[in-house]
């Protein structure tokens, strides 16, 4: 294999891994406010305990949306750590030393589960509904704000978890592309 071709591939998958996983990043969980003057829904005849319920509702909602936009970033991150194995088989199989590369995927892959585990937590509280009905209704205010709060933080551990294993994952193969890059050029041409 020439050097410059193996230089391209390890550039096209640092670059891959940053585009597949800028879910991690892009992706947030922002709140919307009302301008000062806006009704709540419901009108001005809405008791102050339906507004309260539709809101919590609207919190579970979310919560369902926000679990289900976690669990696509982490099968993203998964596919991009298949696809890091697969050049790494194919780089290795051409006899070069991948040790590195494989330490790094390791480390990735440990931290997905990680995360995975964090969704999974979250993923059994909103199951676990407490608080709320089938339907996503507030049947015990206080439960209900205890479910939403536990699903925030695991939601929370698991996109720091995933956003620390990217930037440290990236980081890696970027100084692995600038060392082989270094290497390749102190080589002499024959």
């Amino acid at each position: 294999m020439k050097t410059s071709t193996f230089s391209k591939i390890l550039a096209s998958l640092v670059l891959a891994t940053a585009i597949a996983l800028m879910g991690v990043f892009g992706s947030s969980t922002s709140t919307a406010y009302a301008q000062q003057g806006t009704p709540m829904p419901g009108g001005p005849r809405a008791t102050a305990g339906a507004k309260l319920a539709e809101f919590n509702k609207e919190m579970y909602d979310r919560a369902q949306s926000v679990l289900k936009s976690l669990q696509q970033i982490i099968d993203k991150a998964n596919q991009a750590a298949n696809k890091t194995q697969e050049w790494i088989d194919e780089v290795k199989a051409k006899g070069v030393n991948t040790s590195e590369a494989e330490a790094a995927l390791a480390t990735f892959k440990t931290q997905i589960a990680a995360a995975q585990a964090s969704y999974d937590s979250a993923k059994a509280t909103l199951d676990a509904h407490a608080g709320f009905d089938n339907n996503g209704n507030v049947t015990d205010r206080e439960l209900a704000r205890q479910t939403i709060l536990a699903v925030g933080k695991s939601v929370r551990d698991a996109r720091q978890t995933l956003t620390k294993a990217t930037v440290d994952f990236q980081k890696t193969m970027r100084d692995l592309l600038k060392k082989y890059r270094e290497n390749r050029t102190a080589t002499p041409k024959p």
